[in-house]
């Protein structure tokens, strides 16, 4: 597409600083608060004189012109982030061929960490299998379906837009796919009304109404820029955003023209208004473009929350930024910002444009949740029979009917946790499996059973130069939503694993702890992990709690604290053999659940409250001790609580508990209600918010 230095690659890029025009334009605003991401290409020649592709993700503030800034190799085209500020980057470059990335939390990547990562990203791609699943030939770019948890891929080299669950990876083939009548090079997704728009290197852009509802084979509708009402003006697009914000309804779209950087400065951005009906012949309402623009080849686009517009030119290797004016031109014909990015061994920049909110707001998850006042879907769980898979369930949180919906994993069952994208995340043998959307969608009609496009299960791979524990009996997934990691316990190590997320099949752990922990008498199982003050607290079997403060920031192998329920006076142990644990932050206590003796005495079950959790030592006295046969209590093994009422799943007794106001309880006390469901081994809330549309990292256009 353009001339390219082939020059020596240098391990340091350097980032210019920017040029404004001088034509007496008003003056520029204040940086926003966003982050840019651009998808780029480093273009060197290895020691026998070949030319090499590198691609990169960078990151730089609202216009990029900071100096200081992040690379995380190695895709090189357009990108898309999810509401927790996940990275999925499509690439084609010659050492990353036919693949989709993706990058776990990149807004707080940089140093050592600034590279893909076993124990925190993922590809979709066929890696080194000879048979590709994928059918990936060149993407070019991504959409995300939030609600709906699809990753849409926009393929330059098949006329085909695909499609996978976000959950998905490895070499499996698209959830679904549509035809385009010419290869798509990107996509924009309206989540509101449910309808794609693909930019077309033809010059054309392909409609699909209902795209996820109807999973249509081909495009609605296409529509075709023209100047006159009938002679297509447009030449080979790029670019596309779908521009919603204060009732807009409005596609921008990026046209290079004449391909080449020799083409003079041909490129365009093209405006439509009205996109959810348009068809056929289209006349733009603004062709920003000429000489002034300085466009040659545009490659990607984007709209800033003030209305700034960002393009990418690779023919030119700048990002050149619009300052929108009022009345019916809407920018300045000129660029406002002109941002050089300067590296000796060439840069080809521009492949894709993506803004992310500084600072967003991102929801906790639903072990963090401590008010009653948040409204509830209803809960998540679990069974485990002897010899059989198992299931995972939604059903009703005052436990009066029946589950409501019904998951077939695949694989035995032990737990499941959900994140706040609505996935859940399920301790399988030996492993993990992530369920795409279960908590609003999946388990009911035909959408009943695992599904490889949409959703994924995790081993851990063995590192020869550090070799670590894989999984082997993993008991509880506790989810980190705003750094983005699980945190797992397994009993059959023993021990307690940290690792992104967004791990594929046969990704890395970060670290294991093992030390304090012995096989059949000392192991972990419950955790629960608080953000705010870096601390772990896990449930052990000896009937002790372990606590581990800076987990994340200053880890140490030993439990900084051990908490150990006792009587009122603190003076002799009271717990047996803990399971299920509860941190509650706000009114910062333990809720601890107690097997009891598991030799087959019936009814023994106990559940503990811990005051003071955050600094408590040693034998603490129980502030409340609920046992006794009324209880119901056997085996009980996971806690659900929102701040007022606990919920607890008892495999003994075969049933799910619900205790109202547990608080103002102690003794030997009946349950609410309960549920019963044979072979029950977790469960969770599953609170109204989660599945977002909009906010966190979701940056409406």
């Amino acid at each position: 597409m353009i001339s390219k230095n082939h020059s020596v690659l240098l391990l340091a890029l350097a980032a210019a600083g920017c040029s404004s025009d001088d034509d007496g334009g008003p003056t520029f605003p204040p940086p926003q608060p966003v982050t840019t991401y651009v998808g780029f290409e480093r273009n060197f020649q290895d020691a026998f004189g070949n030319p090499v592709q590198v691609g990169s993700l960078m990151r730089g503030d609202a216009v990029f012109a900071s100096n200081g800034f992040s690379v995380i190799a190695n895709a090189d085209e357009g990108l898309s982030l999810d509401y927790v500020g996940n990275a999925y980057q499509a690439s084609d470059t010659s050492a990353l061929l036919q693949t989709v990335r993706v990058l776990g939390r990149v807004r707080d990547r940089g140093g050592s960490d600034a590279v893909f990562r076993l124990d925190r990203d993922r590809d979709i791609s066929r890696g080194i299998d000879p048979f590709d699943m994928t059918t990936l030939v060149a993407p070019k770019s991504t959409a995300v379906a939030h609600g709906a948890g699809l990753l849409i891929v926009a393929d330059s080299g098949d006329p085909l837009v695909k499609v996978w669950g976000t959950a998905a990876a490895g070499n499996v083939a698209p959830f679904f796919t549509s035809s385009v009548p010419a290869a798509a090079w990107d996509v924009a997704y309206d989540e509101s009304n449910d309808r794609l728009f693909a930019a077309l290197v033809d010059g054309t852009i392909a409609v699909f109404d209902d795209f996820v509802a109807a999973q249509p084979a081909a495009q609605s509708r296409l529509v075709v820029p023209s100047t006159d009402g009938s002679t297509q003006s447009s030449t080979s697009l790029r670019g596309i955003l779908h521009r919603s914000r204060d009732g807009a309804d409005e596609l921008v779209v990026t046209d290079i023209g004449v391909e080449g950087s020799d083409a003079g400065s041909d490129g365009s951005v093209l405006f439509i208004d009205g996109a959810s009906s348009a068809s056929g012949p289209t006349a733009p309402s603004l062709v920003l473009g000429g000489a002034a623009a300085g466009l040659r080849d545009p490659s990607d686009v984007a709209i800033a929350p003030d209305g700034r517009l960002s393009v990418t030119d690779p023919a030119v290797r700048r990002i050149l930024v619009f300052q929108p004016i009022g009345g019916q031109a809407r920018y300045q014909a000129s660029p406002v910002l002109s941002t050089f990015v300067l590296s000796p061994n060439g840069i080809s920049t521009g492949n894709g444009l993506a803004f992310e909110p500084i600072d967003a707001e991102r929801l906790s998850g639903v072990s963090d949740i401590d008010d009653p006042a948040v409204a509830l879907d209803g809960l998540v769980a679990t069974t485990s029979p002897a010899g059989l898979n198992g299931e995972l369930l939604r059903l009703a949180a005052d436990l009066q009917s029946a589950p409501d919906a019904v998951f077939d994993v695949g694989s035995p069952i032990l737990a499941a946790t959900l994140d706040v994208q609505g996935d859940a995340h399920v301790a399988v043998n030996g492993g993990l499996a992530v369920v795409n959307r279960f908590a609003k969608q999946r388990g009911t009609g035909l959408d009943v059973t695992f599904e490889p496009s949409r959703d994924r299960t995790v081993t851990l791979v063995l590192d020869i130069l550090n070799p670590a524990p894989t999984f082997v009996d993993p008991r509880t997934v506790e989810i980190d939503d705003l750094a983005d990691f699980w945190i797992v316990s397994d009993p059959g190590v023993p021990g307690v694993f940290l690792l992104g997320r967004n791990i594929g099949p046969t990704g890395g752990s970060t670290r294991v702890l093992e030390a304090g922990f012995v096989a059949g008498t000392i192991e972990p199982w419950g955790l629960d992990y608080d953000f705010a003050s870096d601390t772990l607290y896990v449930a052990v079997t000896s009937g002790a709690v372990y606590v581990y403060e800076n987990f994340r920031r200053s880890p140490g192998d030993l439990p900084d604290r051990t908490i150990t329920p006792a009587d009122a006076i603190g003076a002799t142990q009271v717990s047996t053999e803990l399971r299920g644990l509860v941190h509650d932050a706000e009114r910062d206590l333990l809720i601890l659940a107690d097997v009891g003796d598991t030799s087959g005495m019936a009814n023994d079950g106990a559940l503990f409250v811990i005051e003071g959790a955050s600094t408590a030592s040693g034998l603490t006295a129980a502030t409340t001790v609920v046992e006794g046969s009324s209880t119901s209590l056997d085996q009980p093994l996971d806690l659900a609580w929102n701040g007022s009422t606990l919920w607890v799943a008892d495999n003994g007794s075969g049933a799910i508990l619900r205790f109202d106001d547990f608080l103002t309880l102690d003794g030997n006390v009946a349950p609410a209600a309960q549920l019963a469901l044979p072979d029950v081994t977790s469960v969770d809330l599953n609170p109204s918010y989660l599945t977002p549309t909009s906010g966190g990292s979701i940056l409406e256009d």
